[in-house]
């Protein structure tokens, strides 16, 4: 299964993409042509895993987050639909992050900003990033992996267990945790994606 991972209105969109997975704005969802983006006359497909066929509606996605989505823009943007269910996960996600910035004028966070909750079986974590962190520059990572002190950090990384950020004259740390963390989180899917596609073929 893919991942999910969307910054500012992109996390809106991976958040409403988890809603229209549950079906909260149409009952079937069809399948679409991939070359032109049209709607077929079908609504189900034939699971990758199982061989069976399967509605889209209810597909679950293993890892979604969401970084420095806000209500705030939503409102001026007219996405009323998505208000309301904006900080509400479905079960159509197995884990999802939310990575909220204090402060954030564009989000319209505060410094306390409101959490990400499951509605039901959903693995929701939330994570505080520091208040330093740029809105706008928050998805510039790069530089993280092209340093051996934070590529190091990012590999050893774990949400419960993890040393402090790096403090080192010259390297530059900026975005470190929120890198750090979605890289744990992908991993973590790819495994499990791989063990129960093994399981489904009968390898232990």
């Amino acid at each position: 299964m893919p991942v999910l991972v969307g910054h500012s209105q992109g996390g809106m969109m991976t958040i409403r993409i988890l809603h229209e997975l549950d079906g909260a704005f149409h009952d079937d969802i069809p399948v679409r042509d991939p070359r032109n983006g049209e709607a077929l006359a079908r609504t189900t497909i034939r699971d990758p895993v199982s061989g069976a066929q399967r509605p889209v509606r209810g597909i679950k996605v293993d890892y979604a987050a969401a970084i420095a989505t806000g209500k705030l823009p939503r409102i001026f943007l007219g996405q009323w639909d998505m208000i309301a269910k904006l900080r509400r996960i479905p079960d159509t996600a197995v884990d999802f992050t939310g990575f909220s910035i204090p402060w954030d004028p564009i989000a319209g966070t505060f410094g306390d900003p409101e959490p990400y909750v499951a509605t039901g079986t959903a693995r929701v974590r939330n994570v505080l990033l520091p208040g330093s962190t740029s809105h706008v520059g928050v998805p510039d990572t790069v530089h993280l992996a092209g340093n051996a002190v934070t590529r190091a950090w990012i590999d050893a990384y774990a949400p419960e267990n993890s040393a402090p950020p790096p403090v080192v004259a010259g390297v530059d740390t900026a975005n470190l945790l929120h890198a750090a963390d979605i890289w744990f989180s992908v991993k973590q899917n790819w495994c499990r994606s791989a063990q129960q596609r093994l399981r489904a073929e009968g390898v232990r």
